[in-house]
């Protein structure tokens, strides 16, 4: 192979160096990508897996929009240790939405209607119900403490003894 072949291979891997997308080299980039040897450009190509359609998705799938899941799919799509627990935290959730919207919509001086609490989220409901000067319904925190440990009775702390401060010298 001559020097002007060699070249001419040098000067196409980087033109398709510079094209590839998956690369990060810029037009910036040819004049010294152009002083390397053929065997150093070919390491600097990446290899991309060409991928082909399945029989079940068609090709227009992979440039469409990532497809939103509701909170029940998500839970329902969740690995199977956690799926109960996910469902459960959904469903206190709900039940503390709908009673704080039940008892804000309730209130004479909430002028919110139920719609528009309902689009609020939860932490917001609780700010709500406490400016609206009626009583929130108790937190439930069943599940935040690790399962079998039970609220013992207090211990009995006896106070130390205060110190004395003696300056005197021992002998």
């Amino acid at each position: 192979m001559t020097a002007e072949q060699v070249c001419e291979q040098v000067k196409e891997v980087v033109t398709k160096l510079i094209a590839n997308v998956h690369v990060p080299l810029k037009e910036d980039d040819r004049e010294w990508l152009e002083k390397m040897e053929l065997a150093q450009l070919e390491k600097l190509n990446p290899v991309i897996p060409e991928t082909k359609p399945t029989d079940n998705v068609d090709a227009t799938s992979a440039t469409d929009e990532p497809k939103t899941q509701t909170a029940a799919e998500y839970v329902n799509n969740a690995p199977e240790g956690i799926r109960d627990l996910l469902g459960s935290s959904l469903i206190m959730h709900n039940q503390r939405r709908d009673l704080l919207i039940t008892k804000l919509t309730a209130n004479k001086n909430c002028q919110f209607t139920a719609d528009q609490l309902k689009i609020k989220p939860l932490d917001e409901l609780n700010i709500l119900m406490a400016l609206s000067g009626g009583n929130a319904p108790p937190v439930d925190f069943t599940g935040n403490s690790p399962a079998g440990i039970t609220p013992t009775a207090p211990v009995k702390v006896e106070p130390l003894e205060v110190p004395t401060m003696n300056f005197e010298t021992k002998k």
